[in-house]
């Protein structure tokens, strides 16, 4: 298994910044060709795939890969025999095993679902080391050290408090690892409601906050309102795109530096936000291609319709050009920061919020209240009034849609009412979904009530 000390990969992070565009890009070069020869090797997949790739390619010679493609042949994807996906889903169906090393040497996650069907992921140590010193020296960068972990400061992180989605693993890996400073961690469930939310977190004042940027948001105007008293010195956020708008919210709420991380639990930390606001490509470690519908290449300065993703660190679990439904932008354009790295910008990925009889809610929340109805593979709800929704939705194939549908209806309206939404009308719809202009992409969410 490769590994790397924390001291040797913060080194090379520092180096890089350091670099021009160019450099970088025969750098990872270099990583992607150790990459490729090392998969070819260990994975029975990437052998087969890559028995026609050379010494000498480029990135764009390298076949195309995708999710459900992958998990056709698990097993013979990854690089280390021990690991299957019997044995990784076994090791996840265990709630004790959240904060724990699967085989010992790996930490397992979960993709979160809202594309498809959760899929397993390993990670090996080179890539959270790697990873973990990204998030340190440049997502970090500038912030008082103290005040940014739960070690030295208070800190609450509403997330998702679901098995092994990767960021609740990780505040609870986290949390197991602080010992007796613990009481300084507080770890909140997006599905807490409203008023509970905002109680917990005045009792608790935390000095740093963290979440989704939709759920922040919501507490950002509730800031604003004087029901929410907290004054955190730090906000950051993950998984979902922070638009402009969230981010100049959050700076007026809550006054203090706000971090952006746009991550994916299959490659990891993407890019990061500097004290502008604007995100940073890692490319010295993440290689990202935007690409059009028919997957080729989309000019700099113009949106995609997707990306295909290189994690350059994952040796036991390649991602290697790996396809995502991510609206992205990379225009060229220098940052006044100072640093270098290309400028990305993200479309956003959800929709958007829910507003029921006067309580807001997020698409994380909404998410997590359907995540267990079976045979649902997709949907989309449309806001239509005060207290109504049109719920429009896909079956699995083969499902009964007559039984999914009020199974469907059934725990939204059920869900809805302990947030504290009251009572909802919601109507099924045989309506197609309706799609975002830029992209043609389908939110889970609009709201048309206003």
């Amino acid at each position: 298994m490769k590994t790397i000390s924390q001291q040797q990969a913060g080194q090379w992070i520092t180096e890089s910044e350091a670099q021009t565009h160019e450099q970088r890009r025969a750098v990872s070069q270099e990583r992607l060709c150790e990459l490729v020869l090392y998969v070819k090797e260990h994975s029975p997949y990437f052998k087969e795939t890559y028995k026609n790739i050379g010494e000498n390619f480029a990135l764009d010679d390298l076949p195309i890969t995708t999710k459900s493609g992958l998990m056709e042949c698990y097993d013979h994807w990854i690089t280390d025999p021990e690991v299957t996906e019997k044995s990784v889903r076994t090791y996840l169906a265990d709630v004790n095993n959240v904060s724990g090393n699967y085989l010992g040497r790996y930490t397992a996650l979960s993709t979160s679902g809202t594309t498809g069907t959760p899929m397993p992921m390993v990670r090996d140590s080179y890539h959270n080391t790697i990873h973990g010193c990204l998030m340190q020296q440049r997502l970090l960068k500038g912030i008082d050290s103290q005040k940014a972990s739960p070690a030295t400061a208070k800190v609450a992180s509403i997330i998702a408090t679901d098995g092994f989605v990767s960021s609740y693993s990780s505040a609870l890996r986290l949390k197991r690892q602080l010992g007796d400073k613990s009481d300084n961690f507080l770890i909140l469930s997006i599905m807490t409601p409203l008023p509970e939310l905002i109680e917990r977190l005045n009792d608790f004042c935390p000095e740093m906050l963290t979440g989704y940027p939709s759920i922040l948001a919501i507490l950002a105007r509730e800031k604003l309102d004087g029901k929410l008293t907290i004054a955190p010195t730090l906000i950051a956020s993950s998984a979902e795109k922070m638009t402009r708008e969230v981010y100049e919210l959050l700076r007026k709420a809550f006054d203090c530096p706000v971090l952006d991380n746009y991550c994916s639990t299959e490659g990891g930390e993407i890019a990061m936000s500097c004290r502008e606001g604007h995100l940073h490509l890692n490319e010295d470690w993440i290689l990202l291609e935007p690409v059009d519908d028919n997957l080729k290449p989309v000019p700099p300065g113009q949106w995609s319709t997707g990306v295909l993703m290189t994690d350059l660190t994952n040796y036991v679990q390649p991602i290697i050009r790996y396809h995502v439904n991510d609206c992205v932008k990379l225009d060229g354009k220098s940052c006044i920061c100072g640093s270098n790295l290309p400028v990305l910008e993200i479309s956003g990925r959800m929709g958007d919020t829910l507003c029921l009889n006067g309580t807001a809610v997020a698409f994380p929340v909404v998410y997590f209240m359907l995540a267990d109805v079976p045979n649902l593979m997709s949907w989309q709800i449309i806001q239509t009034g005060e207290h109504s929704i049109e719920f429009r939705f896909q079956e699995t194939y083969g499902a009964n849609r007559a039984v999914v549908a009020p199974a469907a209806t059934h725990k939204l309206k059920e869900s809805l009412q302990t947030y504290g939404c009251g009572k909802v009308e919601v109507s099924v719809s045989e309506e197609d979904f309706l799609k975002s202009p830029r992209g043609g992409k389908t939110p889970h969410i609009v709201n048309r009530s206003g």
